[in-house]
């Protein structure tokens, strides 16, 4: 739990610092947690992974047991803060798509706002249209249409950081009966593996934008770093890593905090010596049986 709590920093390479910092703060709030319960984002992974039908040696269910382990609850407070973080970068991308000056994202050029709406928010062409043009949202139309992107935007503001695993998230094969067993958790990786793709990587080559890299591989690495001390202090767990060698010690951070997601294992810095971890791509039912 308390490494998935880290993990979920990666929401600052989506929507920055501020707005993270914004998002976590409102973790402290009864009416965010309220919200969010309505809007049915708390254990939103447990639900759509169907853990209460996981059993664990034929009689826990994997639902009590990701409570057991603060999966469930680390998790919530992931996409709570994810929820809120992009609410409010969504509102500075609205203001750059119509062009206003002074608002936090004021440098961020139309195709740039265009493009995250797309591929963070999965908002259609005719949506972005909408948002672009639409300046009156008091008539009963476009207040019904602004509900629905409001929906939207709050849905896959932590699906899109946070990872999810319904069926437009996956390949259809890792949904069906007989591979759900073997998927439970490459299903939440794969999908954060296609995100960081759309959203990390791609901006790189189409605008240019580098920043939700930066961010994103920085947060991965203090992540990482901090998992490492812990396990160290709690566990005697030491770093495979030469104790001077930045980049050594970099990948050994990044390795901890998935920062690959599902190639995380190229960068294992355990191959070379003996007590190799368990691979991300193993799956569950042949880990725990061996």
């Amino acid at each position: 739990g308390i490494k998935n709590l880290f993990l979920g920093t990666r929401q600052i390479g989506h929507y920055g610092l501020w707005n993270s910092l914004y998002g976590y703060s409102k973790i402290f709030s009864r009416d965010a947690w309220r919200e969010a319960r309505k809007k049915g984002i708390l254990e939103y992974g447990a639900k759509t992974l169907e853990l209460e039908s996981e059993k664990l040696l034929g009689k826990f269910s994997m639902s009590k047991f990701f409570k057991f382990n603060l999966m469930t609850q680390t998790e919530n407070i992931n996409r709570v803060s994810s929820m809120f973080a992009g609410r409010m970068y969504f509102d500075g991308l609205v203001k750059s798509l119509r062009g206003e000056k002074f608002h936090v994202l004021k440098g961020l050029s139309k195709k740039k706002a265009e493009r995250a709406m797309r591929d963070i928010f999965r908002l259609s062409e005719g949506e972005i249209d909408f948002l672009k043009r639409s300046r009156d949202f008091t008539t009963p139309d476009a207040l019904e249409r602004y509900s629905m992107i409001d929906g939207k935007i709050d849905h896959f503001a932590h699906v899109s950081t946070q990872g999810g695993t319904t069926p437009a998230n996956l390949p259809a094969w890792m949904g069906s009966k007989y591979s759900r067993p073997f998927t439970l958790f490459q299903r939440i990786a794969t999908s954060i593996t296609f995100d960081t793709y759309n959203n990390i990587m791609k901006p790189i080559a189409t605008h240019g934008n580098i920043m939700p890299f930066i961010a994103t591989t920085v947060a991965a690495g203090l992540s990482g770093n901090a998992l490492f001390a812990i396990y160290e202090t709690f566990f005697g767990l030491q770093k495979p890593a030469k104790p001077n060698d930045f980049l050594d010690n970099a990948m050994a951070n990044l390795h901890r905090a998935e920062w690959l997601g599902m190639f995380t294992e190229l960068i294992n810095p355990y191959e070379s010596g003996g007590g190799m971890p368990n691979r991300i791509t193993q799956p569950i039912i042949l880990r725990y049986s061996g």
